[in-house]
């Protein structure tokens, strides 16, 4: 069964990623401060309006990378499951469904439509997460891809609202690690 796959343990877990982060936001905002030792070489012809709209533009696309690897992990999460739920054999109805899903699919399985979607039938997870779930990576597709169409989401994410749902994965999913 899913014996074939190795599983890495270079996953980071969701507080690790949430720490790089605040790590890199708090070095943009030294870098863009006057205690950087190179502010006044480096910012010598920018007005003050430039250096903010450059640092929050640095901030903005920082959250963006962070939270598409935030994204990856949840990913990853759902995934490592999967594999563990069909090596283990495990009794419970949605580890049943999983194997069966894996002797048709293998590791061609699609998380959005057949892993998520098992979940909702055969778990006791709220529907409205796994819709939450699905919405969000359509984020993750749009910056995976480039960005380079106009996104309709319904609602903005960003790096905390990623965060929260990853936090909430966490508490509502008994994922095998």
């Amino acid at each position: 069964m899913a014996k074939r796959i190795s599983l890495s343990s270079d996953r980071l877990d969701f507080e690790e990623i949430a720490l790089h982060n605040t790590v890199l936001e708090n070095s943009i905002v030294l870098y863009y401060s006057k205690k950087n030792p190179d502010y006044e070489s480096r910012f010598s012809l920018y007005s003050d309006e430039e250096i903010l709209v450059e640092r929050q533009h640095r901030k903005s696309e920082t959250e963006s990378a962070m939270a598409m690897v935030l994204l990856v992990a949840i990913e990853a999460s759902f995934r490592v499951d999967y594999f563990k739920r069909c090596d283990q054999k495990m009794k419970d109805q949605l580890s049943r469904e999983f194997r069966k899903l894996y002797k048709k699919k293998d590791r061609r399985v699609s998380l959005e439509d057949e892993i998520l979607e098992l979940w909702k039938i055969h778990a006791d997870v709220p529907v409205a997460l796994i819709g939450e779930i699905r919405d969000v990576f359509k984020y993750r597709h749009w910056l995976a891809h480039g960005r380079y169409w106009v996104p309709k989401f319904g609602r903005s994410y960003d790096f905390l609202s990623v965060y929260r749902l990853a936090d909430t994965v966490n508490r509502e999913f008994s994922l095998e690690r």
